[in-house]
């Protein structure tokens, strides 16, 4: 049974990238785009270095280390509650056994 249900998921995975291959391929290609990667008229290549751009960002700076700060609060809210329920499983398997 679990060689057909394979088998099945295999063919109808098989056909959905089959239809979505035919579906791209076969579209108009869209205005302003160039087929053999060369440079369309009366635009330019841009390139943004996102590591320098985000390191001198303040907004990033900023949300960043709030952030940070959130995840250390839940990350001890989360340890915190861990114990207690420790605790009380403890107590109760000590309880258990009196």
């Amino acid at each position: 049974m679990n060689n057909n249900t394979s088998l099945i998921w295999n063919i109808v995975l098989t056909l959905a990238v089959a239809v979505l291959f035919f579906l791209h391929f076969s579209g108009k290609p869209e205005a302003g785009s160039v087929a053999d990667g060369g440079v369309v008229a009366g635009r330019r290549t841009v390139y943004v270095q996102v590591d320098s751009l985000l390191k001198n960002y303040d907004f990033y700076k900023e949300t960043k280390k709030e952030l940070e700060n959130k995840n250390f609060q839940l990350e001890n809210e989360l340890n915190t509650k861990g114990r207690s329920l420790q605790n009380e499983v403890a107590f109760f398997s000590k309880k258990l056994r009196q």
